[in-house]
């Protein structure tokens, strides 16, 4: 265990989560994602996960949204072996691990200063893999990235917690910044971010949602640059079916009701 709790706030705290969740998925016998390192770290840490109150469902989005991120890095990574990985609000995720990146990959996690000081204690930068404690808001850690090759900016439980005009000002500045990658992300429709007011683990952390996506085109309105690759409802994802049929029931009446499968969804788009 670590000398000191776990001290973080509002939606710092909300990494707390999605690390949990992944380690107890990754400990069942027919995983949807494996992580070692989740299951490592929340051993080490002292902080009472309990209070979050994760449901069942709750780890399979997560491990869901999780496995299709790392399949698209994946796929990125295969057609741009010498890229630039942009990891946007990373908390203590270990996609750099998960992925198994070669050295010709520069990969940059970005996290407020607290949250890096902290995932220092159980990553470790090398040639190739740097750490840059900065809000993702802040422009300036912009400048400490390279622009000559391909980029992939993932933003895995970011965008809900930002305003609108901080999302559409982030995405203006990648699009600026780089010239040619692509861009993955998860978003809320508008009923998620209401709904969340309402969960335990939103008001036992004092986290609040602001913003939601309601279509896909948007992002393409707001950065004509960008253009969709791919988009995962994940309620109706495939791994679904993995699922003893009890908990299959609840994601497939999500699935009959349009704003209820739409809560959560992940999207991909290019930009050249």
């Amino acid at each position: 265990m670590m000398n000191e709790k776990i001290r973080l706030t509002k939606e710092k705290e909300m990494l707390l989560m999605t690390l949990y969740g992944r380690a107890q998925e990754s400990r069942k016998q027919e995983p949807i994602i494996k992580d070692h390192d989740a299951e490592d770290i929340i051993e080490k840490i002292d902080y009472d996960f309990s209070k979050l109150t994760i449901y069942r469902g709750d780890t399979v989005t997560i491990a869901i949204r999780a496995k299709y991120l790392d399949q698209w890095t994946k796929e990125f990574l295969s057609d741009h072996p010498k890229a630039t990985v942009i990891h946007l609000a990373c908390g203590l995720d270990s996609r750099i691990n998960r992925v198994q990146v070669s050295d010709t990959v520069a990969w940059y996690d970005i996290d407020y200063p607290e949250v890096i000081e902290l995932r220092r204690q159980f990553y470790e930068e090398r040639s190739h893999y740097h750490m840059i404690g900065s809000s993702v808001v802040d422009p300036e850690w912009l400048s400490q990235i390279p622009t000559e090759n391909p980029v992939l900016i993932i933003a895995e439980g970011l965008t809900m917690y930002l305003h609108k005009q901080e999302v559409y000002d982030l995405f203006q500045r990648l699009s600026d910044r780089f010239s040619t990658g692509q861009v993955a992300f998860d978003a809320l429709n508008p009923f998620a971010t209401r709904w969340a007011k309402f969960r335990k683990m939103t008001r036992t952390t004092g986290a609040t949602f602001h913003w939601a996506l309601k279509k896909p085109e948007i992002i393409e309105e707001w950065v004509p640059r960008f253009h969709l690759m791919k988009q995962l409802n994940l309620f109706e994802a495939p791994e679904i079916r993995q699922l003893p049929q009890d908990a299959q029931q609840v994601f497939l009446l999500f699935q009959k009701v349009p704003w209820l499968k739409k809560m959560t969804r992940l999207f991909l788009y290019r930009f050249e």
